[in-house]
């Protein structure tokens, strides 16, 4: 069997191609159950955060303390899933001599991107939830 480039160049493709695919499934999977677990809790505490703007918090401090809530809970899983891409991608590039790692870093950019869409909706959709009408 010959091996050469028209041989090899679609397999790797089609590859990258299911690698890509595989990947944003587990982001949006993993982005949509913190998601769920969040609103969850928005619906369980919405009483005391209508309790504390009766107690004179500001919505504005509400919304903020919401936020951070959020971006901690979203904070680390991408922090964890970042260290073990790197460590991969270091392993990978030792492994096959200097690899050029640009379109993987801008996957990775892509998958934080999207992951990060899912941190403000959650935070939008908790607020409003919570906010008194």
């Amino acid at each position: 069997m010959n091996i050469n480039e028209n041989t090899v160049l679609p397999g790797f493709i089609a590859w990258l191609i299911c690698s890509c695919n595989l990947g944003l499934i587990f982001i949006m999977a993993t982005g949509s159950i913190i998601m769920l677990k969040q609103l969850a809790t928005a619906a369980e505490n919405r009483e005391q955060y209508i309790l504390l703007t009766k107690l004179g918090v500001s919505l504005k401090a509400i919304r903020r303390s919401i936020y951070v809530q959020t971006g901690m809970t979203f904070l680390l899983p991408i922090i964890l899933g970042m260290i073990n891409a790197y460590f991969a991608l270091y392993i990978l590039n030792v492994w096959l001599n200097q690899l050029d790692l640009t379109f993987a870093y801008l996957i990775g950019l892509f998958y934080l991107l999207v992951y990060s869409i899912y941190c403000w909706l959650t935070a939008r959709i908790y607020y409003r939830l919570i906010r008194p009408k």
